[in-house]
């Protein structure tokens, strides 16, 4: 194909012109996508923090609650929780969602586990 055949390029323009062009927006976009990446990557640095602490208070505040629960009801619980996740991984889902069936699973057996008095009352 030649200079007048190739539809992106015209009699006035020789062809490294447009190739330029092509290359010289692409490193334009790409120094936007970075700045943008370094915009964001400091605003969750920032909120980091307090999103940890309010997910710690949200996780403890569970605890006490289930806590409070009785023994029986507890056990359904984890039991039901703990066969939704296995449901999900034989079934094929994507690990994320497993894990999202997991997690709750496990903080109800972390209810269980520090209970005041829970291994006391089982020993006797």
């Amino acid at each position: 194909m030649t200079v007048a055949e190739d539809p992106l390029t015209t009699a006035e323009d020789p062809p490294t012109t447009v190739v330029e062009t092509v290359v010289e927006a692409a490193r334009t976009h790409a120094g936007h996508a970075v700045d943008a990446a370094r915009t964001g990557s400091h605003q969750v640095a920032e909120h980091l923090p307090e999103a940890i602490e309010r997910a710690r208070v949200g996780a403890v505040d569970t605890t006490v609650s289930l806590q409070g629960m009785p023994d029986r009801t507890l056990q359904l619980l984890a039991v039901g929780l703990g066969g939704v996740a296995a449901g999900l991984y034989l079934g094929g889902a994507p690990r994320v969602i497993t894990l999202a069936a997991v997690a709750p699973a496990l903080l109800v057996c972390a209810a269980i586990a520090t209970r005041p008095g829970s291994f006391s009352r089982r020993a006797g």
